[in-house]
């Protein structure tokens, strides 16, 4: 049995052509969208189902009682066929005898062919000529005009992609800067300082004066600004890790540090500067 899809607020599933004839005959249709189950074009109550409007009863009636009502509506259809040929027929013929006054002189077909010269404004152009709107062609002028135009717009396009690509250029190298300036703050600056010697480490805000002695290789003594710190324990941490650096001095701003080394300069030790 053939399922149908009604688009209608009054279906949500689908619905055999018995269902939709009741619900058509109970006022709950009228000539809504409609498809069969799985078709893809959707089409009218109307077309799927001609006999609807004509047919109060059960729609599940059987073909040939379809086909009965078929052929008994053909024949009030051929009736009206026949006589609107026979009416078409008697007005030729009467249109043909019928008289007709042309230039105030009474003539028919029948009887007298009669050349009648139509007025002056009435003529239609010789030889059926047909006006015909004139095309519209692009002068040479508007070519150019356009032509200019799009080579403006063009040159604007590449400006604007110049200016772009400059401003990421420029964006790229304040980036690759910063990211220099950040790396070279994390690793600090070293200095290989004499032992035993006094020093001046420059450092930002003020600088300081040093004077190192090597103890032994587990500590040192230190002199900051003429202050002597003793016995000050030594880092042996990884290199690069900051495991083997020995705060000694800060200043609020900038950090010193005394780093230990496995093989540095002979008679020296390193110091390092990083800003906090």
């Amino acid at each position: 049995m053939d399922l149908y899809d009604v688009l209608s607020e009054a279906c949500h599933t689908p619905l055999t052509s018995e269902e939709i004839a009741e619900l058509f005959h109970a006022g709950s249709f009228s000539d809504e969208p409609c498809r069969r189950v799985g078709a893809r074009s959707w089409r009218t109550l109307d077309e799927l189902f001609p006999l609807l409007k004509y047919d109060a009863g059960d729609y599940s009636a059987t073909p040939k009682a379809r086909e009965s009502l078929s052929r008994s509506m053909m024949f009030p259809s051929a009736c009206a066929l026949i006589v609107l040929l026979l009416g078409s027929i008697a007005f030729f013929a009467w249109d043909r005898v019928r008289p007709l006054k042309r230039d105030g002189v009474f003539v028919t077909h029948r009887h007298q062919r009669t050349s009648v010269t139509r007025p002056a404004a009435l003529v239609w152009p010789a030889n059926n000529v047909s006006f015909q709107p004139t095309p519209y062609r692009a002068s040479v002028a508007d070519r150019t005009r356009f032509n200019q135009e799009r080579l403006n717009a063009e040159q604007r396009q590449r400006e604007q992609t110049a200016r772009d690509q400059a401003a990421l250029a420029e964006r790229l190298r304040a980036e690759a800067a910063q990211r220099a300036r950040e790396a070279q703050k994390a690793a600090g600056t070293d200095y290989h300082v004499p032992l035993d010697e006094n020093y001046y480490i420059p450092m930002p805000g003020a600088g300081v004066w040093i004077k190192v002695h090597d103890d032994d290789v587990t500590s040192f003594d230190i002199w900051i600004n003429g202050a002597r710190y003793r016995d000050v324990p030594k880092e042996k941490g990884i290199t690069h890790l900051r495991t083997d650096e020995k705060l000694v001095y800060n200043n609020g701003s900038t950090s010193l540090y005394y780093v230990w080394e496995i093989a540095g300069e002979i008679n020296h030790c390193m110091l390092r500067v990083r800003q906090n």
